[in-house]
């Protein structure tokens, strides 16, 4: 299956369609009967898992996509939040290489439940997800933020981070779970009304919520918040203690850490003695 942002199966020709296209003899031979809108290519995606599924084999997906918009789409990326890939076992044994059943299986993964679009103050170039603690599967697993890169001026460059996935996709994810795990229950147990409308309250208020955006350490500071000056100031104990309190993180704050590699001297130095030994 080949799709866009918004279609499937593209890469079927569709006859009905294609004649929206064609040139009207009665009115004009040499005009179509529809302007075709082009869109511009896809730069750049992201496929992620989460560790959001009562199933070993996985649960829901999500596909960050840069790109694949029209021109009159506001600027932004796009996410694409997909079912999971878990087919029972197929009916019966075939000769192919791949069941018709599994092939189904996967059409109806890559079919979305939902989307979502993140918007840019300007033209989004770049995107960069965060994963909660693994780098591992090209730093894509389980994410919690994405950094957007946009266009802020003339050669200028901001960066924005945004909380990551939507929270709707991770209530629907949730349900769904919940849902299941619930069908293997017996039937006999219920529970207190009271405490299921207000789980579902507060569910409906958190669905509602959009991505909260994150303050990005100064380290990234770019573009209108970029610093273009400073001052030293000596201040006295109390003055600074006072400050320090004031400037403490927030729930709002990306915190990242990482290191600094600078290469050895020692054993840059010994580099251009090494020799290749071929047998």
């Amino acid at each position: 299956m080949v799709r866009t942002l918004d279609e499937v199966d593209v890469h079927n020709v569709d006859g009905e369609a294609l004649e929206k296209f064609l040139p009207d003899d009665e009115v004009s031979p040499k005009s179509p009967s529809k302007v075709h809108v082009p869109r511009e290519p896809i730069f750049k995606l992201a496929w992620s898992g989460y560790p959001n599924s009562y199933d070993p084999r996985g649960g829901e997906t999500s596909l960050v996509v840069l790109g694949g918009q029209f021109g009159h789409n506001p600027p932004g990326i796009n996410v694409l939040w997909l079912p999971a890939f878990n087919p029972p076992a197929p009916p019966s044994a075939t000769d192919q290489s791949l069941h018709p059943f599994f092939r189904d299986a996967m059409r109806e993964s890559l079919d979305p439940l939902s989307a979502y679009f993140y918007p840019s103050p300007g033209l989004a170039q770049d995107f960069l997800l965060m994963p909660r603690d693994s780098p591992h599967f090209g730093g894509t697993w389980n994410p919690t933020t994405v950094l957007t890169l946009f266009e802020s001026g003339v050669h200028i460059r901001a960066i924005e981070a945004r909380q990551f996935p939507p929270l709707e996709f991770l209530a629907s994810a949730q349900e769904a779970s919940q849902s299941a795990e619930q069908a293997k229950e017996e039937e006999g147990d219920e529970r207190d009304a009271l405490t299921q409308d207000l789980a579902a309250t507060l569910q409906s208020m958190t669905v509602n919520e959009e991505p909260k955006k994150f303050h990005l350490p100064p380290s990234l500071w770019s573009g209108p918040d970029a610093v273009v000056d400073a001052s030293l100031f000596s201040i006295d104990r109390i003055a600074y203690e006072t400050l320090s309190r004031g400037s403490e993180r927030g729930s709002e704050e990306l915190l990242l850490e990482g290191g600094i590699s600078v290469p050895d001297e020692d054993v840059t130095g010994a580099i251009k003695y090494a020799k290749v030994v071929t047998g």
